[in-house]
């Protein structure tokens, strides 16, 4: 099974991550706007640059998943800071309704919203 985490090196993100690898028969890969970044997983996961809201970089992450894990969030809630709202809309709320057409677009069997 293919699994696709979007937001993977996040803070959520990671730990899906690692529990992903623990299953046997399980290919991860996780979407990050840094793939060069290191990160602690010593080449098991496939690390694809996309973006919150992309059509064409989540289209070409989510290629072939079974399953796309949603943990793309704009760290700074409107709440706390009311001055990132427009932010917090783009990326999780627009983000996440842009994830999934392309999901569904791309026959995506399961999509997990974190």
């Amino acid at each position: 099974m293919r699994v696709v985490v979007a937001g993977g090196t996040g803070f959520i993100g990671r730990e899906v991550v690692s529990r992903l690898l623990e299953e046997r028969g399980v290919e991860v890969a996780v979407t990050t706007r840094y793939p060069e970044h290191p990160d602690p997983w010593d080449g098991r996961v496939r690390k694809i640059q996309a973006f919150a809201g992309d059509v064409v970089s989540l289209g070409k992450a989510f290629t072939g998943a079974d399953t796309v894990v949603q943990a793309i969030q704009f760290p700074n809630h409107p709440v706390e800071d009311p001055s990132k709202g427009r932010t917090y809309m783009e990326v999780d709320a627009h983000g996440t309704q842009v994830a999934v057409g392309v999901a569904k677009k791309l026959g995506v069997r399961r999509f997990v919203y974190v």
